[in-house]
């Protein structure tokens, strides 16, 4: 695996992260935002409810006027019709907030209440002080008490609504301030990790290339050649670049060729017998001299070593090693000629 294979494995990972992160953050940002705008509107339900209590203590306060004096001025009439304007006009910014069903009964209760007071303020014009004041304390008033309640309930209950979302609020900004830092921490850890990796893959590069500069180097300047042959049919996969000072021919040449074929016919069993055994058993290194013939055609006596490495995947094949022996057995045969006695085991004289 190199560099640009690890940066193509985790940035699929770094971008899933990103995309998760900005999921995650823009929906929580759109529920903290909605939450925010419920709590505004709970807000704003209270301060119309204040409001609208403070209007309607008003009128109550107009009509308290009116029996004291037991006379309707048109100055109060005209505060009347004012702070009755002003309540419709809080009632329909309720409805806008809360739906028309959210007020019903409170709709209800406040025309109950006008209704009632302006039956009082009939009755204060016509001087009939005792109906008004019969009507004041038997419909205006439990019917004020129950409207004021009423409002006091739903103020309290927005009032906790409110402070209820407000705790969500800040529950989900921490959980975002949160995912934020959880998220920084991912990818900086990730991006360390691949650091990392990369630095790590870099000193594996080097040193495979330097083992293999210096593997190429040893093949290419030794005298003997490192071959590889497959086992059926012995046919060359491999040859270093020393092939050329041994038989003359450039590795290519041999790539695919038989060696059988390249083999002096009298050496044609001992080849066989060379191959078999090695075929046929691992972890042994096998030996055999025969001739080969060189480019030029002539034949060198070629000294053989060979290894079974058919199971390893790498290589796949036999592995041989061979040097030209000619000038050497040209030196034994003088030698013995001579007298000098040749041990052919070692190859040593004595």
């Amino acid at each position: 695996m190199d560099v640009i294979a690890l940066e193509s494995r985790t940035s699929p990972r770094r971008w899933l992260i990103w995309v998760a992160v900005a999921v995650i953050t823009i929906t929580s940002v759109a529920g903290i935002r909605t939450l925010l705008r419920w709590c505004n509107e709970s807000h704003r339900l209270v301060e119309l409810l204040n409001r609208l209590e403070g209007e309607i203590n008003y009128l109550s306060a107009l009509e308290w006027e009116s029996m004291a004096r037991k006379a309707v001025s048109e100055e109060v009439r005209e505060l009347q019709f004012s702070t009755q304007q002003e309540i419709a006009q809080v009632l329909g910014d309720l409805e806008r907030l809360v739906g028309p069903g959210g007020i019903t009964e409170v709709r209800r209760l406040y025309q109950t209440y006008v209704r009632y007071s302006d039956e009082q303020f009939r009755f204060i014009e016509q001087k009939r002080y005792v109906e008004a004041q019969r009507v004041d304390e038997e419909k205006i008033d439990p019917t004020y008490s129950t409207l004021l309640g009423l409002m006091n309930s739903l103020r309290e209950l927005h009032r906790q609504s409110g402070h209820r979302t407000m705790l969500l609020v800040d529950i989900g900004i921490s959980a975002v301030l949160l995912l934020a830092a959880f998220s920084v921490a991912m990818l900086f850890s990730l991006f360390e990790h691949s650091q990392r990796m990369k630095q790590v893959l870099l000193v594996e590069q080097n040193a495979l290339r330097k083992s293999e500069s210096r593997f190429r180097s040893l093949v290419q300047n030794s005298s003997d050649v490192i071959a590889i042959l497959n086992p059926l049919p012995a046919t060359f996969t491999f040859l270093s670049e020393s092939v050329r000072r041994v038989l003359g021919y450039q590795p290519d040449q041999l790539i695919g060729a038989d060696i059988s074929k390249m083999i002096h016919p009298d050496d044609s069993a001992t080849l066989q017998r060379f191959l078999a055994n090695c075929a046929y058993s691992n972890g042994l290194t096998h030996a055999a001299e025969l001739r080969l013939r060189r480019s030029d055609s002539q034949w060198t006596v070629i000294e053989m070593f060979g290894d079974n490495r058919v199971g390893d995947p790498d290589v796949g094949g036999i592995v041989i090693n061979f040097r030209d022996v000619s000038e050497r057995r040209q030196i034994e045969a003088a030698l013995s000629q001579e007298g000098y006695e040749f041990d052919p085991a070692d190859r040593k004289l004595h």
